[in-house]
């Protein structure tokens, strides 16, 4: 993800609606920003970061202006364990999206296959227009090494 942000772009991408500022009431300050990280970057970019460092100080700050809470307390946010997966569970449901499962992997073969493997050259750029293709089935991407091995896949 980039890491130099227009302020313009920050506003068009990570603006949190009055809807989703209601789903962070009652919540701590680390579960208030924490959600909303996750909520945003999964609009964004399809798939939830993994862990604080995934996402850019300048969205962080941009976050943690609107829910009036200092940006440090992301660090506070437990990236591991029931809670966030309670929170990822709930932030898909309400998106539409859907988790990474093995019956997807044909389909996705035949659809790099089909689309992107003949007209673009060099994993790289098969890997970001398969994660945008992802993104528009509203499907998160499968770990790193499995997305690899299916790239190699239908390529070769």
């Amino acid at each position: 993800m980039k890491q130099l942000w227009l302020e313009q772009d920050l506003i068009a991408f990570f603006t949190l609606s009055s809807e989703e500022r209601g789903l962070l009431a009652n919540r701590s300050a680390p579960m208030k920003i924490g959600f909303a990280v996750l909520l945003k970057m999964l609009q964004y970019e399809g798939r939830f970061p993994l862990s604080p460092s995934d996402v850019p100080k300048a969205v962080v700050k941009f976050i943690a202006r609107q829910i009036e809470v200092d940006p440090d307390t992301l660090k506070r946010y437990k990236w591991q364990g029931r809670t966030i997966e309670y929170h990822r569970a709930a932030i898909r449901k309400r998106l539409g999206f859907k988790r990474w499962r093995r019956i997807y992997k044909d389909t996705i073969v035949d659809w790099v296959q089909e689309n992107i493997a003949d007209k673009q050259h060099g994993h790289e750029r098969i890997k970001q227009a398969l994660l945008g293709h992802l993104h528009q089935l509203k499907i998160e991407p499968p770990q790193k090494i499995i997305l690899d091995r299916l790239i190699d896949s239908a390529v070769s």
